[in-house]
C-alpha cells in the first residue's frame, strides 16, 4: 500500500510559460537569422557576447572549424518565440527547427542581452527543456523549500523534508526528498536551470541520488483543475529511467492553491497497488 497524507507550501519553479509573440519588426530575430546565415568568424562576431562570444573566439584562427560549427547550429527553418525576462535579457525559443539535412532538431533556447548602446547580442545557448524560467526572475533561499510532510510507499516510509515544484504547462511535477535543502542543493538546481556560476556546485545531495523522492504528478485543466493525480517515486541508484507510479482519485486531494510561486497542496488518502502503472521518469541529473 502507498500512502500519501501532506499539507505542504511548494516553492514552484516554472519552466518558460510566460511566452511573449514577437513581432516580425523585432530586432532580436532579425539578430538571430542574421546568426543563423552566418558563415564566418567575420560575421558572427559583431552577433554574440558572453559564452557564445569566448567559444567562437577560441575558434578564431580555425575559421574551417568554425564554420562546421556554426552548420551544425542553423536552420533551414525554425520557429521562434520570445519569452522575457526584464528589459536587457531575453530568451528566444527556437521550436520546429529543421537542420539543412532535414533532421528535426530539439527546441533550442538561446539568452540574447542588451548592450549599453540598445543592440542586442546572443549570449548563450541551451536546450530549451532545461531553462527554468522563475530561477532568473526570483531569488530564493534554502529555507523556503524546507518543510516535512509524510508519504509511504509499499511500507517505506520516505520521510520528506523538503520539496521542490516544476510547473510545465499543464503539469505540475512535486519531489518530496528526504533531506533539507542546502544552499548546494539550490545552487545545483540554478546550474541545472540553466544559470551558469563561476564554480559548478559541490556538496549537494544530488551530487549522487543516493536517496529516494516521493513525486506527485498534477495535470490541470483550463481553470487550474485537476485533471490526473499520479504518485510514484523516482528511480533508485542504478536504476534504467522507469518509476513505479499509482494513479490516486483526484478526490484524495483536500486543497489546492496556486499562487505565483508557491504551490499548497492537502492530501490524505491511499491508493492500491492494483492502480499501479508503469511510467517514464527523468533521471536525477541534468
Amino acid at each position: 500500500m502507498r500512502r500519501a497524507d501532506a499539507r505542504i507550501g511548494w516553492w514552484v519553479l516554472v519552466f518558460l510559460v510566460s511566452i511573449g509573440t514577437a513581432r516580425a519588426e523585432d530586432p532580436r530575430l532579425a539578430l538571430f537569422e542574421r546568426y543563423n546565415r552566418a558563415s564566418s568568424g567575420d560575421e558572427v562576431k559583431p552577433l554574440v557576447s558572453g559564452t557564445l562570444a569566448r567559444q567562437y573566439g577560441a575558434l578564431a584562427s580555425k575559421e574551417e572549424e568554425l564554420r562546421r560549427v556554426l552548420k551544425a547550429q542553423q536552420f533551414a527553418s525554425y520557429k521562434p518565440r520570445v519569452v522575457e525576462l526584464d528589459d536587457k535579457t531575453t530568451f528566444l525559443v527556437v521550436e520546429d527547427g529543421r537542420s539543412a539535412s532535414g533532421g528535426r532538431e530539439q527546441p533550442q533556447a538561446y539568452l540574447l542581452s542588451k548592450g549599453a548602446g540598445g543592440d542586442w547580442t546572443l549570449a548563450d545557448r541551451f536546450l530549451a527543456q532545461s531553462i527554468i524560467k522563475t530561477l532568473w526572475t526570483a531569488t530564493f533561499t534554502p529555507a523556503q523549500f524546507n518543510q516535512a510532510s509524510q508519504c509511504s510507499m509499499d511500507g517505506q516510509e520516505i520521510g520528506p523534508r523538503s520539496a521542490l515544484a516544476v510547473r510545465e504547462k499543464d503539469v505540475i511535477r512535486i519531489s518530496l526528498y528526504p533531506f533539507p535543502f542546502s544552499q548546494s542543493d539550490l545552487d545545483y538546481w540554478r546550474q541545472v536551470g540553466g544559470l551558469r556560476g563561476a564554480d559548478a556546485p559541490t556538496g549537494s545531495h544530488f551530487d549522487d541520488g543516493k536517496f529516494v523522492a516521493c513525486v506527485l504528478t498534477l495535470g490541470l485543466d483550463s481553470q487550474n483543475g485537476v485533471s490526473l493525480f499520479n504518485v510514484g517515486r523516482e528511480p533508485e541508484p542504478g536504476a534504467q529511467g522507469s518509476s513505479k507510479v499509482w494513479q490516486a482519485p483526484k478526490s484524495d486531494i483536500v486543497r489546492l492553491e496556486i499562487g505565483k510561486n508557491r504551490i499548497v497542496l492537502d492530501t490524505s488518502g491511499q491508493s492500491s497497488p492494483r492502480q499501479r502503472a508503469s511510467a517514464s521518469a527523468p533521471d536525477a541529473r541534468p
